[in-house]
């Protein structure tokens, strides 16, 4: 199924149905921010693999929202999948826009500088970290969070952070736990594994036992790795098998250029089968059922946003067929 819709006109339509006066002239108004748009483009393909919903934003040369698209969307890929290991269950990568700023009204503007400055006290009063000058040289605008499900024991989940410099990243994090042992009295652990050494939070004194989060922290050759539990470190540090060779994510290469996308999720439907034995959904309810259908047919969903040329904006939808090699 393929469909190609001109927003402004379709706007007008469901503009005139609207009874009161003033909400028309408030959608009058809301109407301006897609004069920027030349059209929409929605397309829905199935196969015995997958099925795949694609939608664009076609923006028009020349207008203030094409000129601004570059501002949002990097010219990068993501590079977290190609260290995740190809078992976890969820993972997520986001490229930090370019320039967000330069893009946003002023008033948007001076409030997320606001924000962006509460962070980086933060920052500064729980790691001893000045962002300026002790994340901002090598950090290469990536996040990713990858997420870890154990047989026994609560959910583990990993922020990573790309690094243009790792002797630089590995001082920011004996900077951290400097901090922390002298700052907060707290004492580490470390553990070797291969080349690389993990720095594992001890429970206070007066813990009898380990805490469900037990803060461990890792330099790796590209990237810096927070983990809630030195399990879900390890695992990244010693896979041998990476999402990014995995098939069902490399789906995405089909459908999306992925040298220019800003977004990408992938999560596998175990996760819900644990995510609802772990909540309280009684079994044989309508909730637990169609969750059941749903992990005993998809074995994964995958979400690609990002911006494949100079004028549009994509965002793809992918479920994985169970069962499909």
């Amino acid at each position: 199924m393929f469909a190609i819709v001109e927003p402004a006109p379709l706007f007008d339509t469901l503009t005139k149905t609207l009874p009161d006066p003033e909400q028309q002239k408030k959608a009058a108004e809301a109407k301006k921010s897609l004069e920027s748009l030349d059209c929409l483009v929605f397309q829905v393909s199935a196969n015995p693999k997958m099925t795949h919903f694609d939608g664009a934003a076609v923006f028009t040369p020349g207008s203030p929202g094409f000129a601004k698209l570059p501002k949002i969307f990097p010219a990068k890929f993501i590079k977290g999948a190609a260290i995740c290991p190809a078992e976890m269950p969820a993972f997520a990568g986001l490229i930090r826009p370019p320039d967000l700023a330069a893009a946003m009204a002023d008033a948007q503007r001076d409030a997320m500088n606001a924000q962006f400055q509460t962070l980086k006290g933060m920052l500064q009063a729980q790691t001893g970290l000045a962002y300026d000058t002790d994340v901002a040289p090598w950090w290469g605008g990536e996040l990713d969070l990858m997420l870890t499900l154990p047989e026994q024991g609560m959910p583990e989940l990993a922020i990573l952070f790309d690094s243009l410099d790792n002797k630089a990243s590995q001082e920011t994090v004996a900077k951290m736990v400097k901090h922390l042992k002298f700052a907060q009295n707290r004492e580490f652990d470390e553990k070797k594994i291969g080349k690389y050494t993990v720095s594992v939070v001890r429970p206070m004194p007066q813990q009898q036992q380990q805490l469900p989060i037990n803060p461990s922290v890792c330099a790796l050759d590209s990237f810096l790795v927070i983990g809630t539990g030195p399990s879900v470190v390890e695992t990244i540090a010693q896979a041998d098998k990476k999402l990014a060779e995995n098939r069902s994510y490399k789906a995405l290469e089909g459908t999306h250029n992925v040298e220019r996308m800003a977004f990408s999720l992938f999560v596998k439907s175990e996760l819900f089968v644990k995510a609802k034995a772990m909540g309280t959904q009684q079994p044989g309810t309508p909730v637990d059922n169609s969750v059941q259908r749903f992990a005993d047919q998809v074995e994964s969903l995958l979400v690609g946003l990002g911006s494949p040329d100079q004028e549009t904006v994509r965002l793809s939808v992918i479920f994985n067929a169970k069962g499909v090699k």
